[in-house]
């Protein structure tokens, strides 16, 4: 049975909508494009917030340094419509005042380079969300497609002690198996997959296994789950996947760990040409070549969020879960792991 329309539309403007990863801006270093139809998309979607690459995945602490402060002054040219995120506060003042909000992430901790103390820094400096590995090996641990899994270095367990001290995010996506997992044992605060799947029903890498699913939700953290077709489900980058695959793998982790630790991360990128793909897949190691379908077919662009909540209500869930889902879930982490600012 159809949702109602005006329920779902009505639900949708009710909720506070967060995507745990857009990567729309990661090659912004190189093409400088800062896609000026980007903002108007958010809000057609009634985007509340979204998680943003504030850097290249492979900046070192200077160049990631001007790609903030780049993302600091777009964000205070948008004339008042958008707001960096420091708090959960602000997601909440974001939501009340129809702005969208900039939760500034890093997908590896290149940034860092060896110096711990950086990241208090980067917290200053708005990071709110860091990723241990990007696909490959470094300094952390090992990245998911790796020939070995050999999990988290001495300096990878200190990094994770440090973020959950500064108040920033562990986020275990594109993360090994076994680094991932130890990033989670290890962390004393909710850790979050922002943009993964269920391997169950996607034997993919980039996919967590049912053992990585129930430690992060026992942690109290949230799985994002992803509309980036390859890991939806099998062959999905060449067949394309629908609305209904990327539900069954909300249905799938919802009955595994609990509705409340399940979220958005749709990994959508916006208004990429094919010179920026060929660009991205030419420069990050091991992700392969650009998949012939990109997204699920029905979420190519976070104007179409909204199919998200009526399709959730389709499949009887009901209001306060479709919000937790949409973006109390991640709310909620937030809440906790961020440091309240003095």
């Amino acid at each position: 049975m159809k949702s109602d329309l005006n329920h779902s539309a009505m639900l949708h403007a009710e909720a506070t909508v967060i995507d745990g990863r857009d990567p729309t801006h990661l090659l912004y270093g190189s093409t400088k494009n800062p896609k000026p139809e980007y903002l108007g998309i958010l809000q057609s979607g009634g985007v509340t917030a979204v998680v943003v690459d504030a850097a290249w995945v492979d900046d070192d602490f200077g160049t990631a340094a001007k790609a903030v402060a780049s993302w600091h002054r777009r964000v205070a040219s948008m004339n008042k419509s958008a707001r960096i995120i420091y708090s959960a506060d602000d997601i909440r003042a974001a939501r009340n005042l129809n702005q969208v909000g900039f939760i500034l992430s890093f997908q590896s901790p290149s940034p860092v380079e060896n110096e711990l103390d950086l990241i208090d820094m980067w917290e200053r400096l708005g990071i709110r969300v860091m990723e241990l590995t990007y696909q490959t090996r470094n300094l952390v641990g090992d990245g998911c497609t790796e020939r070995t899994d050999c999990g988290l270095s001495r300096f990878g367990e200190k990094l994770v002690r440090r973020l959950n001290e500064c108040g920033i995010v562990v986020d275990l996506s594109h993360a090994g198996d076994l680094t991932a997992m130890e990033g989670a044992q290890i962390s004393t605060q909710p850790v979050i997959l922002s943009h993964t799947n269920a391997r169950a029903l996607c034997d993919s890498p980039r996919n967590a296994t049912d053992e990585l699913l129930t430690k992060v939700a026992q942690g109290g953290g949230v799985i994002g789950v992803s509309a980036y077709s390859a890991i939806v489900a099998p062959g999905g980058g060449e067949t394309g996947t629908t609305l209904a695959q990327y539900l069954d793998q909300v249905d799938y982790i919802v009955e595994l760990v609990g509705h409340e630790h399940v979220g958005v991360g749709l990994d959508v990128g916006e208004l990429r040409s094919p010179a920026e793909l060929a660009l991205l897949h030419g420069l990050v190691a091991g992700v392969g070549v650009p998949p012939k379908n990109r997204y699920v077919e029905e979420l190519k662009t976070r104007t179409q969020v909204g199919q998200i909540t009526a399709g959730l209500l389709d499949r009887g869930y009901d209001d306060a879960v479709i919000k937790g889902i949409l973006g109390e879930n991640l709310l909620r982490v937030f809440d906790q792991v961020w440091r309240k600012l003095a």
